[in-house]
């Protein structure tokens, strides 16, 4: 039986071929008569024809069909995003057709149809699935990341009490120190008065991060003191502390007992202090660390270091 195929439309072609058995009533036989080119899309025309002599029926000898090719678009660009810490991010991609937007490489959820994809929270990196149009199953999506940076993790400490100054430090490996209310640039910088000092850093991947910390810096008054003697033993202690005062004027003395963060722990109130007198502390109590013992009276202040271990 011989067959004829024409095509027209997106390419055009002409196929014969000879079918070399008889078809039964309600079957098939199946031809592969040569390829065409189909990479362009568009509609094929088609018309299948056939020529038999002994075929008294001549009103099923020909079959017309137009057949639409469509073409997998391309998968997209993706262009990413990266933020600093949690929050919000933005990720895009770059496509010749709209962009859906899925949370697997294939199959998976579809989450966002647009070119630009604003997640609202995202607190660690995430790859997000680009694709191109939603042409046919099974097209390649474009993996895009959307990139959480850690922040720099500076720590000054916490609120300290000093004698004289203290050195604070923000910590090696960043590219950027800014500190305030002095404006230094360094890694490490000395203070030499009360305050809240505050610094700003920056890391390689651009984050940025900050701490603050409140010092308070004891200094005696020069030629006026609490009183005229003080003794303290043992020094470093363990439970048991002394301290030892002399005035040659009467005076009250109060007694603070303070650690590094500037919290009073203990007070005490020397009356009429005149001659030496001694008073005994517990430390039992005393986590293991630096303390400062602070005197006042009408005479002036002091503070005085004391080491528990």
């Amino acid at each position: 039986i011989p067959v004829t195929i024409s095509i027209t439309g997106l390419t055009t072609a002409s196929f014969t071929d000879t079918i070399q058995s008889t078809i039964p009533v309600g079957g098939s036989v199946t031809l592969v008569m040569g390829t065409i080119n189909t990479l362009g899309g568009g509609t094929l025309n088609i018309t299948c024809y056939t020529a038999y002599s002994a075929d008294q029926d001549n009103g099923n000898d020909t079959i017309i069909t137009a057949n639409d090719i469509i073409l997998i678009p391309n998968p997209p660009t993706g262009l990413g995003g990266q933020r600093c810490g949690p929050g919000p991010i933005v990720i895009s991609a770059v496509a010749s057709d709209t962009i859906y937007w899925f949370d697997a490489p294939s199959g998976g959820n579809l989450l966002f149809v647009g070119n630009s994809f604003s997640i609202p929270f995202l607190s660690v990196t995430t790859t997000y699935y680009a694709q191109t149009g939603n042409v046919c199953n099974g097209q390649t999506r474009t993996g895009v990341v959307a990139a959480i940076a850690d922040l720099p993790i500076v720590n000054l400490g916490p609120d300290v009490v000093a004698s004289d100054s203290l050195v604070l430090d923000a910590g090696p490996g960043f590219v950027l120190y800014a500190w305030g209310p002095n404006a230094e640039t360094t890694q490490t910088i000395t203070v030499n008065s009360s305050g809240t000092y505050s610094v700003t850093v920056q890391d390689a991947n651009g984050c940025f991060n900050s701490d603050t910390i409140n010092v308070t810096i004891t200094v005696g008054i020069q030629g006026i003191t609490a009183v005229d003697h003080v003794k303290i033993f043992p020094n470093p202690a363990h439970n048991l502390i002394s301290l030892e005062l002399a005035s040659a004027k009467a005076t009250d003395v109060l007694v603070e007992m303070m650690d590094l963060q500037g919290r009073i722990i203990t007070t005490d109130i020397v009356r009429n202090l005149t001659g030496i007198q001694q008073r005994n502390y517990n430390l039992t109590d005393f986590a293991k660390g630096v303390y400062f013992i602070r005197l006042s009276s009408d005479l002036g202040t002091s503070m005085h270091r004391v080491v528990v271990e």
